[in-house]
Order: C-alpha cells, then sequence, then structure tokens
C-alpha cells in the first residue's frame, strides 16, 4: 500500500510537471504569434508640420519620404498645421502620432521627444530706414503667431512676443497685425500696410530670402541683443545669421547679424508603440545623409546631443536607439554578478550536501528501527510464553512510538515512515499469529508465566 501511494504521489508530481510545461510553451508561442503578427502589420502614423513654405513642412514632407522608402511596415502621412501650438495641442489630443514642434512651446507629461532637430532663428525683418527695435515706436508689425511657438492670443502676457517688446519699452507703442502665413505677413509689407514682420525660421528659408531680395520695399535684419532676453525666456540661445546666409549676389546680409534662436523638436505621444518609435529614429540617423541632401537642415541632427538635455522626457522607443551601444546589465555588472552566483553556487553546494547528509542520517535512523523490528519478528517465532511475547509486543509499541517522535523531529524522513510502516505491520501479524497458536496449543508444555494473561 505504501509503494502504491508512492507511486501515486510520483505520477501526480510527473502529470503537474507536463501540465506547467505544456502552458509555458503554448504561452511562449502565442507570445511569438502576437510580435511576430504585430512586426508584419501596416502602420499609419500621423506627422503634425505647418503650412505650404515654412520649414516644418518642407523637413516633415522629406522624412516623410525618407521613412516610406526605407521600410515596408510604418506609412508616414503628414498634416499640414498653422505651427508649433496647433502641432502641440493635435500631438497632447491623439489626433496625431509625431510632431514638429519648438522646444519653448508648452508640452503636457504625456508628450515625449524623439531627438532635437535644427534651430530657428528669430528674424525680425523691418524696412530699410529702421536701424533697432526702439525705432518701432509708432509702427506696424506683422506677426505670424504660431511661427513664434506661442498661442494665438498675442496680448497674452506671458506670450513671447509681448514680452519682447516689452522688454524694449514700446509695447504700448506699435500696432500689431497677426497674420497666418509668411506670405501674407510679405504681402502686408509690399504694400506698406506694415512695416516690420517677426517671426522664427530656419537661416536661410527661401521665403525670407525672397522679402529681402525684393525690391518693391527694401529690407533688413534687425540685430537682437540676447542679453535682453536669456532672462526671462530660458529656452532662447544666442545666433548668429552670417553673412551671405541668404544665397545669391549681392551678399544678404552684408554683415553677420546677431540674433537668437529656439530649437525645433520632433515628438511623439508615450502612447504610440515603441518599436515604431525605434524604427523612426534609427532611419532618422542611419539614413540622414540621404536626408541632407533634399533639406541641408538635417545636418544640424547630432545623436550626441538628441539625446540629452531636452527639456521633454525621451520616448521609450528613441531612448533604446540612443542606448543601443551601451554594454548591457550583464556587461557592466560582469564582476560582481560572477561574484554573487559564486556565492550562490557554493551555498546551494553547501545546502545540496547538507540534505544529503540530513537525508543520510534520517535513512540509517529509520535502517536502525528496521533492524530492530526483524529482530524482534525472529525473537517471536521461538517465544513459547506468553508473558515474553507481551514484552516483545511492548518492545514493538515502543519503536513505533519512537518512530513517530523522530518523524515529528525530521529525525527520520516521510519516506523512510512509509517504508517503516510494513516491517511494522509484518511484526504486529507475526506476533499476533504466535500468540493465537500459543493460546490454542494444546500441548501440555506450554507454561503460563503470569496468571493475568
Amino acid at each position: 500500500m505504501s509503494d502504491n501511494s508512492g507511486q501515486l504521489n510520483n505520477t501526480s508530481l510527473y502529470a503537474k510537471v507536463i501540465t506547467a510545461i505544456t502552458l509555458i510553451s503554448i504561452l511562449m508561442v502565442v507570445v511569438f504569434a502576437v510580435k511576430l503578427i504585430n512586426s508584419h502589420s501596416r502602420v499609419v502614423v500621423t506627422l503634425a508640420t505647418a503650412g505650404k513654405g515654412g520649414e516644418y513642412y518642407a523637413f516633415g514632407e522629406n522624412l516623410k519620404q525618407l521613412i516610406n522608402d526605407n521600410q515596408q511596415r510604418i506609412q508616414i502621412q503628414t498634416k499640414q498645421t498653422l505651427g508649433s501650438y496647433e502641432n502641440m495641442q493635435l500631438l497632447e489630443n491623439g489626433n496625431v502620432e509625431l510632431a514638429i514642434i519648438q522646444d519653448d512651446t508648452p508640452a503636457k507629461p504625456s508628450v515625449q521627444a524623439i531627438a532635437s532637430l535644427f534651430p530657428e532663428t528669430l528674424h525680425f525683418i523691418v524696412d530699410n530706414n529702421i536701424k533697432s527695435v526702439p525705432e518701432l515706436e509708432g509702427k506696424r508689425i506683422a506677426v505670424i503667431p504660431n511661427l513664434l511657438g506661442e498661442n494665438s492670443d498675442l496680448n497674452d502676457p506671458n506670450s513671447f512676443f509681448y514680452r519682447f517688446i516689452e522688454r524694449y519699452g514700446i509695447n504700448n507703442k506699435v500696432e500689431v497685425f497677426k497674420t497666418l502665413s509668411l506670405a501674407d505677413a510679405n504681402d502686408l509689407f509690399l504694400c506698406k500696410e506694415v512695416d516690420a514682420i517677426v517671426l522664427f525660421i530656419a537661416v536661410g528659408n527661401e521665403s525670407i530670402s525672397k522679402i529681402l531680395r525684393q525690391q518693391t520695399r527694401p529690407a533688413r535684419l534687425l540685430p537682437i541683443n540676447i542679453n535682453s532676453i536669456e532672462t526671462w525666456h530660458p529656452y532662447v540661445k544666442e545666433a548668429i545669421i552670417n553673412k551671405a546666409a541668404f544665397w545669391g549676389e549681392p551678399a544678404i546680409p552684408e554683415n553677420a547679424v546677431p540674433s537668437i534662436s529656439v530649437q525645433s523638436m520632433l515628438l511623439t505621444q508615450e502612447r504610440v508603440d515603441k518599436d515604431t518609435i525605434y524604427e523612426i529614429t534609427r532611419i532618422l540617423y542611419e539614413h540622414r545623409n540621404k536626408l541632407t541632401v533634399k533639406n541641408p537642415r538635417a545636418a544640424t541632427i547630432s545623436l550626441s546631443s538628441s539625446g540629452e538635455d531636452l527639456g521633454i522626457p525621451l520616448h521609450a522607443g528613441a531612448k533604446a536607439y540612443y542606448r543601443r551601444e551601451e554594454p548591457g546589465f550583464i556587461v557592466t555588472y560582469a564582476e560582481p554578478l560572477a561574484f554573487l552566483l559564486s556565492i550562490i553556487v557554493l551555498c546551494a553546494t553547501g545546502t545540496w550536501h547538507l540534505r544529503l547528509r540530513l537525508h543520510q542520517r534520517q535513512k540509517n535512523q529509520a535502517d536502525m528501527y528496521n533492524m530492530k523490528i526483524l529482530s524482534l519478528i525472529e525473537q517471536s517465532r521461538n517465544i513459547e510464553n506468553l508473558r515474553e511475547l507481551r514484552e516483545v509486543r511492548q518492545k514493538l509499541f515502543d519503536i513505533f512510538r519512537k518512530v513517530l517522535e523522530d518523524l515529528d523531529e525530521d529525525r527520520i524522513s516521510a519516506e523512510s515512515f512509509q517504508l517503516f510502516t510494513f516491517p511494522y505491520e509484518t511484526a504486529l501479524r507475526t506476533i499476533h499469529h504466535r500468540e493465537w497458536r500459543l493460546m490454542n496449543s494444546s500441548s501440555k508444555d506450554v507454561r503460563f508465566g503470569d496468571s493475568n494473561l
């Protein structure tokens, strides 16, 4: 019966192991199948740029073509917008997955960074007769709000343009015209409806070049001193519009013009798939030369700086690409891990040896009891006296009690106890059989040693 119980337990354990292995195998197959399906399923990603004629639109179209040409799974489509502020709203609301935005545009925690792109410099285009910002007093200025990376409320005291003209003391002495595009602003300038145009845009922009080169109303760039701005606008950096930055003859500008700049960024939503963003980041950097041929702005994209100090947390996919060459956890901590593994192996080996010794000790203890029982069985077969037989039975009970005590104190194992029960039951049956023979024997040689029996 003990053997059958052991076999049942072994069979049950074997069945559990097989079931566990089967379930793990099924789970792994499902996981790999899902990953395989996801890796081949087509993903449509929308990129918010800006209006035609702007740098965001041109760069976005070039980036779309680059990504679509260099892989099959991700399909990029672009969305024309009014600029940074609208792009941020679309991104925060989940209407687009990617957006090009100036780094001074307020962002919510769900928005994350992919890369720093190219600088955008403040262009303050004025009538050729105006030499400095204070001379704008009493003049009219065309402002393209969304190209300043802010909302359309130009009276907001926290907006860039409001604080800029306030710094020069002319906030109540200029007339502001809000326009939707650079083309509209240029029309107003040529018609002398405005005396200046202000916007952030990449140096060398073709539309700006046309405004500065047209002969209908000669224009120039105003120099801007960063010292008057950086104290209240932490995102701005000092910039220079170099001599002859706008190609052609004559050289425009004739001399370098100091200005300020902000950085354009490629942003995404936290919810966008990690593998998708990893692939977009990879193509952006590994095929940057192709992008630079079509859009020189891409030359300023730097891997060494894109992953650091962006002011916005990196998306997990972009972070995985930037850190792809960093040594893994095992390589970095190889020595401590090897030391820890050695300790674990020593502890495991020591524990294993202790268990073996304990098991051997338990087995020896059980063997000792079994030998005593076998001795009692041999002894009971030769007893001719009921009193002596009772003493043998008592010794058997004493052995059983000691076995139970040892089992409780882990001096013998449950396995050994099961093996002990067979000789114990055999001894009991032998004593009972011998007792029956003695009590029913008709032999006159039977001597009763105790009258109570």
